[in-house]
């Protein structure tokens, strides 16, 4: 028997990459134009990823699956985040 638990109830993805390692190491402040970021909860459309477009006491985020913009604080956008994939 695994010592992982299943899907649901842990941070380890079917892709087998440790979330919470990756996201514990990203403060939000370290956002940048342009990065993607992948949140913890879906959208309503059923998408994880967005873009970061603005930044100042809010950051602008796009999904990248519907288009819909939403503004979250810095704070809620580190509690929020699981990965950040910087722009290359």
């Amino acid at each position: 028997m695994s010592d992982e638990k299943d899907f649901a109830g842990s941070d380890v993805n079917p892709d087998g990459v440790d979330y919470e390692a990756v996201w514990a190491s990203v403060p939000a402040g370290d956002v940048a134009l342009g990065d993607r970021v992948r949140l913890r909860k879906a959208h309503p459309c059923g998408g994880f990823d967005w873009e970061v477009v603005r930044l100042g006491a809010d950051i602008g985020l796009v999904c990248l699956k519907c288009g819909h913009k939403v503004f979250l604080s810095r704070r809620d956008l580190q509690r929020r985040m699981k990965v950040h994939f910087p722009k290359e």
